[in-house]
This record gives C-alpha cells, structure tokens and sequence, in this order.
C-alpha cells in the first residue's frame, strides 16, 4: 500500500510539474529576434531556422557506410545519430531547443530512412518527430539529475510507438500508470 500511495505522490508531483513547464516553455516570451537566431534562450518556442533547409546544410554523413551511424553538424558541433529499422536515435538532442532546425534535421533523417507511424502503415512526418522531440526535452529539463530518466531523454528516439504520445503518456508506459 505504501508503495501504490508513493507512486500516486510522484504522479501528482510530475503532474503539477509538467504544467508549470507547459506554462514556462509553451507561453510566448519577449525573446528578440536576435536570441531566436543565436538560440541562445533556453526556452523551447517556435523559430525561425537558423541554417538552410537542405539535407547538406547539416552536413549529415553515413560515418562508417553502413546505413547505421549518422552525423551531422549543428552550430558547430557534431551530434550523432543511430539507425535501425524504424527507429532513429539522436544523441543529445536536448541541446538543440529550436523547432524549426528540429523539422529541417527530422526531414533530413525521413529523406534517408523513413520510420512508419505507430499503425505500421503509415509514415512518420517531420512535424510528429519535432513533438517527441519537445516531448523529450521538456522531459529532460524537468526530471532531477539523479533521475534515471533524465539520461535517456537526453537523446531522442523516434519509433513508431511513441507516435504522437505526450510527455504524460510515455510517463505512463513507463511507469505502468495508465493502470491504475
């Protein structure tokens, strides 16, 4: 019973939380086009690219020519992703916060490997792949450092199950909440 009543008190905490995230990044603030440009505001918003939308604009390269290990450069740094069948993983995707250069990286990736959505029959679009991908980094913003959560939602994982799913339905798939 203790464990059923500690259970229902983390929800409730990460419920509370997650509103006050909602509030805190979806909210529109007075950033200035500059900082939208520079993405130096570590607010999640909505803003323009800041690189071309072209897959050579973020230099994304096979690395080893085996279709599985990507790379690409964003603002100067390298980032890596993983492919397998219908799943791609960027690694430390929370550091890139702007959703605009999200949906150029997530076309980038479906033009190379197409994942299917969680029908099987359909296919992932860039726009659903950016709402995971915010869905992980508001995850990773919120969750403690100790939290054993925190380290994979630093790299997002497109597949097809969590199509479409927010930020409190992975929290119950993986918690087992939706059961109760």
């Amino acid at each position: 019973m203790k464990v059923f009543k500690n259970k229902i008190v983390l929800f409730l905490i990460f419920i509370v939380i997650i509103g006050l995230v909602a509030l805190f990044f979806i909210l529109p603030g007075d950033e200035s086009k500059e900082s939208d440009k520079n993405n130096k505001d570590d607010s999640i918003v909505i803003q323009e690219p800041t690189f071309e939308s072209t897959i050579d604009s973020i230099q994304i390269v096979d690395v080893d020519g085996n279709d599985t290990n990507y790379e690409f450069i964003y603002h100067e740094e390298i980032f890596k992703v993983y492919y397998v069948y219908d799943n791609w993983k960027i690694y430390d995707s929370y550091k890139i916060k702007n959703q605009a250069d999200m949906k150029i990286i997530c076309q980038a990736l479906i033009d190379i490997h197409p994942i299917h959505g969680r029908d099987r029959v359909s296919y992932r679009t860039a726009d659903d792949m950016v709402y995971e991908w915010v869905q992980h980094n508001i995850a990773y913003e919120i969750l403690p450092e100790e939290s054993k959560w925190r380290n994979n939602a630093k790299n997002v994982d497109f597949d097809p199950d969590d199509q479409g799913k927010s930020l409190k339905e992975m929290f119950d798939d993986r918690t087992d909440n939706n059961e109760k």
